[in-house]
């Protein structure tokens, strides 16, 4: 059997036509979902995979060959290729943290690139307002009233409750907008808990809502239930040998997968996992961000990080944009990896070369993509 490996970290980009990104949307106070009119078949879906729990990049990258790397780190810096629990090179400067063994195939085939010093001008040490900043794309500003993928997602034509798709417990910033979005954290339960009554349950929510202000929230309901349940009539079952971990990321990359085998028009899926990289002190947990190693023995918010692009039309295979050093004179505030890529220009260049958006400059109020990464062909 083979079991897919999902031991990624913080910030990862999941992008190709056969990885879509799956949202169900919540207002703050109500479900509002509409029946899918969607994008055709076949049409490109960005994967937005943000897990929350902050992830130190020197330790999913390992820039085994800066002897810094080693000298900040001292014994929770993983071994250089080669070593008991060394990193799987990549090149003869960097390599996998072990965990991430699984990926190496991908970035050998070109499919995977990796992108270093990705973050925002515009820092804070507060991880919380960090993963607001991250969503709404207006680093600093707190007033912004959407979302960068709602903003995105209602560039795109078509329309529709699953146009985008969200697997987390609960509606994600980045989809704070006007336009609906499918929010859910586990597809199959996304119905009515009326066993044989289910009929007479449907026919009684309806008359309740009916002639009342609320009358299109019952209809759009049962248009999202009904098309929750066309997704898991049509999705079936994982392709033979394919095993997806019974944990946050495999349920979420699993549904994510059904939603785009179904074929109901989704464009973007979001999945967002809680609880990856806890505060711990262990050497082998892919955490946080500074540069030293701290009293704990782990260490501390940072401010640069990378990304991992993954999908068809990748210029995989290699490190992408300026490795900012760790050489103290290198380092933000002589602590953290410097910033030499905004966000983005990153996300600027997946919507534009991927989802056909331009100009991009509407993704971001008030902040202009001035040079992408080059990550796409």
């Amino acid at each position: 059997m083979k079991k897919m490996g999902w031991d990624v970290s913080r910030r990862v980009f999941l992008k190709g036509a056969g990885l879509a990104v799956l949202g169900i949307g919540t207002q703050p106070s109500s479900l509002i979902v509409r029946a899918a009119e969607g994008a055709p078949v076949g049409g490109r879906i960005f994967v937005h995979l943000f897990l929350r729990g902050g992830a130190d990049p020197l330790n999913m990258v390992v820039p085994y060959g800066d002897h810094e790397y080693y000298d900040a780190r001292g014994e929770i810096a993983i071994p250089p290729p080669g070593k008991p629990g060394g990193a799987v090179a990549l090149d003869d400067h960097f390599g996998f943290h072990p965990g991430l063994a699984p990926l190496k195939p991908l970035y050998a085939d070109g499919r995977l690139a990796i992108v270093y010093g990705v973050g925002n001008y515009s820092v804070t040490r507060s991880h919380f307002s960090a993963q607001d900043f991250a969503e709404l794309g207006t680093p600093g500003v707190r007033t912004t009233t959407t979302g960068t993928l709602a903003r995105m997602v209602g560039s795109l034509p078509g329309s529709g409750v699953t146009k985008a798709v969200s697997f987390s417990s609960q509606s994600p910033v980045s989809l704070l907008g006007p336009d609906e979005a499918l929010v859910a954290l586990k597809l199959k339960a996304f119905r009515l808990r009326a066993k044989n009554w289910q009929s007479e349950a449907e026919r009684r929510v309806k008359a309740m809502y009916t002639g009342t202000p609320l009358s299109r929230l019952g209809d759009d309901l049962f248009d999202a239930l009904g098309i929750v349940q066309t997704v898991l009539e049509r999705s079936g079952e994982p392709a033979s040998g394919i095993v997806y971990p019974d944990s946050p990321i495999g349920n979420a990359m699993r549904q994510a997968a059904q939603v785009i085998k179904a074929g109901v028009g989704t464009r973007c899926i979001f999945c967002g996992v809680s609880g990856v990289g806890d505060y711990d002190s262990h050497a082998r947990q892919l955490e946080r961000n500074t540069v030293a190693v701290n009293g704990s023995m782990g260490s501390d918010h940072g401010t640069g990080y990378l990304a991992l692009v993954l999908g068809g039309g990748v210029k995989g295979g290699r490190i992408h944009g300026q490795w900012p050093g760790l050489a103290k004179h290198q380092l933000y505030e002589e602590r953290d990896l410097a910033v030499t890529t905004d966000f983005r220009d990153l996300f600027a260049e997946v919507a534009g070369k991927h989802l056909g958006l331009s100009p991009t400059s509407t993704l971001f109020p008030g902040y202009t993509p001035a040079s992408v990464p080059g990550i796409l062909a």
